[in-house]
């Protein structure tokens, strides 16, 4: 009896932890997303990036730190729930701390700063944030777009599609969620 007791506590703590990992996680996501720019930009190439900025944004206000770049032509393509699940990737980059300004002191849209580990640290991340709060459809399209988008390839800057799509899959799976 005791040996089942232990089990059970065992898994409680499990559970109170996991709790709290993914209550840190809404906590700090909302931080970050509260005080981080996004803007429109239309010479982007990408769906979205993070960067640095330093001066006046397009709402007059100076500022100084990370900003999320997207391209509004872009996101019209690929739907909400995709651009979705590519804004919290770029939350991520800045929560985990993959950004430093002497990235881009030469290049704003300087993208060989990222290791592909840290592009599957963002997928977790943007991942474990999309379904804490109950949203499953930006996660399911992340997958299937990964598993479709250069599956085998491996790009300088980020890991295969098929790498990135396995490690969406694995996360949601960690969270209860199987798609």
């Amino acid at each position: 009896m005791r040996e089942e007791t232990n089990v059970i506590e065992g898994g409680m703590i499990k559970m109170k932890r996991k709790y709290f990992t993914l209550l840190f996680i809404l906590v700090l996501a909302s931080l970050v997303n509260a005080q981080t720019p996004e803007i429109a930009d239309t010479n982007l190439p990408d769906i979205a990036m993070v960067t640095w900025f330093s001066g006046i944004l397009p709402n007059g206000m100076q500022y100084y730190g990370p900003i999320i770049l997207y391209n509004p032509r872009i996101t019209i393509q690929v739907g909400p729930y995709l651009t979705e699940f590519f804004r919290q990737h770029e939350y991520a980059h800045i929560a985990l701390n993959h950004i430093q300004e002497k990235y881009f002191l030469t290049n704003r849209y300087n993208y060989l700063w990222v290791s592909n580990q840290q592009e599957l640290q963002a997928d977790s991340y943007a991942t474990s944030v999309l379904l804490s709060q109950g949203q499953t459809e930006p996660v399911r399209q992340a997958i299937q777009w990964f598993s479709g988008v250069q599956p085998f390839k491996n790009s300088l800057m980020h890991p295969a599609g098929m790498d990135r799509a396995f490690n969406i899959a694995r996360t949601a799976a960690s969270m209860g969620v199987n798609f």
